[in-house]
């Protein structure tokens, strides 16, 4: 599953999504060469990661995606133990879309 955001100052991925079984095939980097098809080449484009999800940033860093350095935590990621998961922007400058 991919789910894009095109807006009046960027791109953002909102989602891409293997179910783990068929992860590691190529499914999400087609997934990535669609979205781009929809991207305005001229605008950045983001994508917001939980900070632990180690295979996920390597995922957008295979892509060219880089670490803003900005972090968050958002009360929607609330989780039952009341412990928020840290949001970590990752970002792929306008001239560097491939």
């Amino acid at each position: 599953m991919c789910r894009i955001l095109v807006l009046k100052k960027e791109n953002r991925i909102a989602a891409i999504y293997v179910l783990p079984e068929h992860q590691k095939k190529g499914i999400g980097k087609k997934f990535w060469e669609q979205a781009q098809k929809y991207f305005d080449p001229n605008k950045d484009t983001f994508v917001s990661v939980v900070d632990y999800n180690v295979n996920a940033i390597s995922f957008y860093e295979s892509l060219g995606f880089e670490d803003t350095g900005k972090r968050w935590r958002d009360e929607k990621r609330r989780m039952k133990s009341g412990a928020i998961q840290t949001e970590a922007e990752m970002v792929i400058k306008a001239k560097n879309l491939r």
